[in-house]
């Protein structure tokens, strides 16, 4: 049997484009999400997020909002990239269900 270390790859990162808000205590910073995986985003905001920074993240695709833990992995820029931090497998299998539902989208466009 052969073991496949996860931090050897990287998941699929799909292109999107929809808004976002990171909240971090009574701040709230928005900025739109420009690529999406089943771990997490890389989104430009209106400034540069602090590395390491956790808070709340509501993602706006459509018409619909999805809030969920994240903490900030990098920032280049404007640009950070954010983890997501699951509370659960419920909140874990709803960002699941989107990334799967946007790389459907993704295929047929071809």
């Amino acid at each position: 049997m052969t073991f496949v270390n996860p931090f050897l790859y990287r998941l699929p990162r799909f292109d999107v484009n929809f808004s976002l808000d990171f909240v971090l205590g009574d701040s709230i910073t928005t900025g739109h999400c420009l690529n999406l995986s089943h771990t997490g985003i890389l989104a430009r905001f209106a400034y540069p997020l602090r590395t390491g920074a956790a808070g709340s993240l509501r993602l706006k695709p459509a018409s619909r909002v999805f809030e969920l833990r994240a903490h900030v992995t990098h920032t280049e820029g404007l640009r950070s990239g954010l983890q997501f931090d699951f509370a659960n497998d419920q909140e874990q299998q709803v960002i699941v269900a989107l990334v799967e539902a946007i790389s459907r989208h993704a295929l047929d466009q071809r």
